[in-house]
């Protein structure tokens, strides 16, 4: 991926967490502000003996993966009856022997959810990847030069019906939809 695509892709990324707290500057000081924020970092280690997933021929390698990211809770109320998370996650993977597979990926999250009674919650969550995963044509089966990027869309409504519990009616696709860039 080129740097003026990078840099487009994290401005539009910084907007969107910028406006998207707006509604929350007009009603709260810039310390509630800042709060509605959540940093982390994660660091990964993991071992394969095959690393290129063949029968012949296996390649051992240690991966490493950092992987900072931020959480935009946009509601922060007792009882919310609406409201609004953002998730995003850039993940920097690493091999000590194989350095020529080394790639960045994006994961961006969003969860929205309206409370129409105490009972009844309906919910829209979104999940965005974008990856430089040299192996990716292995996972999926499919030719994919560069980069390439996925979206999963996941709609549902939920019923807290007593005493049973509560019940979920929604979609779980059990894959990425995954298209290849150049």
């Amino acid at each position: 991926m080129s740097t003026r695509k990078e840099i487009r892709w994290v401005t539009r990324l910084a907007l969107v967490l910028l406006l998207s707290s707006l509604p929350s500057i007009g009603y709260a000081d810039w310390e509630d502000v800042i709060s509605q924020f959540r940093p982390r970092i994660t660091v990964q280690e993991d071992y394969t003996n095959n690393l290129n997933l063949t029968s012949t021929g296996k390649v051992e390698d240690f991966i490493t993966t950092v992987s900072p990211g931020l959480t935009l809770f946009a509601t922060d109320r007792r009882e919310p009856r609406y409201g609004v998370d953002l998730n995003y996650q850039l993940g920097f993977v690493s091999f000590a022997h194989n350095s020529q597979d080394n790639y960045v990926s994006h994961t961006g999250i969003l969860n929205t959810w309206y409370t129409f009674d105490p009972k009844l919650t309906f919910r829209l969550s979104d999940y965005f990847i974008r990856s430089d995963e040299p192996l990716a044509a292995m996972v999926t089966g499919q030719a994919m030069p560069g980069t390439y990027s996925g979206t999963l869309g996941q709609p549902g409504v939920s019923y807290l019906g007593a005493p049973t519990g509560t019940y979920y009616l929604g979609t779980q696709p059990g894959a990425y939809y995954l298209g290849a860039q150049t």
